[in-house]
């Protein structure tokens, strides 16, 4: 690839991995594709993963064809993650004469700032807007992690351009310092034939009528309780004969699937799958009659993209950058209104028509996003701060001669 307004060099691009070493949620799914697609073009850059543990299960997750060295954690600090890359790791991050370092989940390593580039992704601001959603330990971390490393990057890339304004304003950074880099649904979400689905759902997970799908991991930010609360009233209220399935790993605060789902109205319709394989998730979405996202925040909101591309209606809320991302192809109701979303869904749920132009107009608007464009755009972000002769000395702003885009700077449409 040849970024525009730069001389193409294979550069060592040093990564945090950790995302890729546990079962993949949303980062995890956006640093595999977004390498994946790197590694498709510009394969000359050298990847050097910084895993701490689960070196093997990163190497599954990592593009065949590419460059990749893993860095695995050893000693008390390893044990305990992040710790490990800022001071167990600093041998290795000397060691190894990066041109960059890219962290993927607002982390960079103490030790590194003025000696190597640093790009820093954001994928959301909830720990400083709504840190009541967090566990203890996250709210006590996160903060004071993520404004050190604000600080520290030269560039740094947000999901959305709702995020980047949530950075302008909670932390009065200079817009010249953030990219917009938007994300993607994977090619594996798309529409499947009906009746195929259909047997596949019976057969591998046991689902015999139409159903409402909900995915998110189960912790309080992605408001499944109000899903829940959503689903008795139209149980309640309607002649409502599908499903309810519920597709997410535990995260915390939630309580299990069988306490939630006790002396639920829809009893045996409620089904809680747990954590799905990338296999079965895109049947799910293909199969599902209509779609709910119904959180408190979103720093980008990933599966509404991928029920989009899958053909399915989407509701979501209005919160963070849903509406943004969903750009007016998903019926929209305010954040923790139950009584709104029940009426949303049970008006959908009985529109044929309605669901129909929500299908169309969502397929449209999955098909504006890729992982190629946002593995494009971060490679230009690389080649801007890592090229031949920078440093981040005399960089005014962190990035030689200006970022292409600024905040709020999107992809053409």
């Amino acid at each position: 690839m040849t970024n525009q307004g730069f001389h193409p060099r294979a550069l060592r691009i040093g990564i945090d991995a950790r995302p890729l070493a546990t079962p993949l949620t949303g980062i995890g799914i956006c640093v595999r594709e977004i390498l994946r697609e790197l590694v498709a073009l510009a394969p000359e850059h050298e990847l050097i993963c910084y895993a701490v543990r689960g070196g093997d299960v990163v190497a599954q997750q990592l593009p065949p064809g590419g460059r990749s060295t893993i860095r695995e954690g050893s000693g008390l600090a390893a044990a305990w993650g992040t710790p490990w890359l800022h001071w167990g790791a600093t041998r290795l991050l000397t060691a190894d004469r990066l041109d960059l370092f890219w962290g993927t989940n607002l982390v960079l390593p103490l030790g590194l700032r003025g000696r190597v580039p640093l790009v820093v992704t954001c994928h959301d601001l909830v720990f400083r807007l709504y840190p009541e959603t967090l566990s203890l330990r996250n709210r006590l971390l996160l903060a004071p992690i993520a404004d050190r490393s604000f600080r520290a990057a030269d560039v740094i890339t947000a999901d959305s351009a709702a995020t980047a304004r949530d950075l302008e304003r909670l932390y009065a950074i200079d817009p010249a310092k953030i990219r917009v880099v938007l994300l993607a649904a994977g090619e594996q979400f798309h529409p499947h034939d009906p009746e195929r689905v259909r047997q596949e759902l019976r057969i591998r997970m046991g689902i015999e009528r139409d159903y409402v799908l909900f995915v998110g991991t189960l912790e309080p930010r992605k408001n499944l309780r109000g899903f829940l609360a959503a689903m008795a009233q139209v149980a309640q209220g309607t002649s409502f004969a599908g499903e309810a399935v519920v597709v997410g790993g535990k995260g915390w605060k939630e309580r299990s699937p069988a306490e939630l789902g006790r002396d639920h109205p829809l009893g045996g319709r409620l089904r809680f799958l747990g954590y799905v394989p990338d296999r079965d998730l895109p049947l799910l979405y293909a199969g599902a009659r209509l779609f709910v996202l119904p959180s408190r925040y979103e720093g980008f909101g990933l599966p509404v993209l991928e029920a989009m591309a899958s053909g399915t209606p989407v509701i979501t809320t209005t919160a963070g950058s849903l509406a943004e991302v969903s750009g007016g192809a998903a019926e929209l109701v305010p954040p923790g209104d139950d009584r709104a979303l029940a009426n949303a869904i049970r008006t959908l749920w009985d529109d044929p028509a309605r669901r129909a132009a929500l299908r169309a107009r969502g397929l449209a608007r999955a098909h504006e996003f890729s992982w190629r464009k946002t593995a494009a755009e971060l490679l230009q972000v690389f080649a801007a701060i890592g090229r031949p002769g920078s440093s981040p000395a005399g960089r005014p702003g962190g990035h030689p001669g200006g970022l292409p885009g600024g905040a709020g700077a999107q992809r053409p449409r």
